[in-house]
């Protein structure tokens, strides 16, 4: 599948919290948005360093499908709600079947 441009990228945002209320309602946010075509969400158990110390939690991990040129609107939803002083929002490209790939595009607004 060729690409036209860099806004046409197809992507995974993630982002993690220890309250799945917060993951929950980022979710919510984002999907009624259609700012994303579908989310993730899963039980994980953490290990990372912060400040100066190791630390291990369970966390929920939100994992969203939409278009590149929608990130920065995503990333503010969710630095908007999320209850960490840092939260991580990071994202990677994907690639797929064209029927998939269409889907996701097709329920995102802003993919004209």
């Amino acid at each position: 599948m060729e690409m036209s441009d860099e806004m046409d990228k197809f992507i995974v945002i993630t982002t993690l919290s220890d309250n799945v209320d917060v993951i929950n309602n980022i979710s919510n946010e984002l999907i009624n948005n259609h700012l994303v075509s579908c989310c993730h969400i899963s039980k994980i158990k953490t290990s990372y360093w912060w400040k100066g110390e190791v630390n291990t939690s369970t966390e929920y991990k939100l994992e969203v499908r939409t278009i590149f040129s929608l990130y920065d609107k995503i990333e503010e939803v969710i630095k908007k709600i999320h209850n960490y002083e840092l939260p991580e929002v990071s994202y990677y490209e994907i690639s797929g079947s064209k029927e998939i790939l269409n889907w996701i595009k097709e329920n995102v607004k802003g993919s004209d």
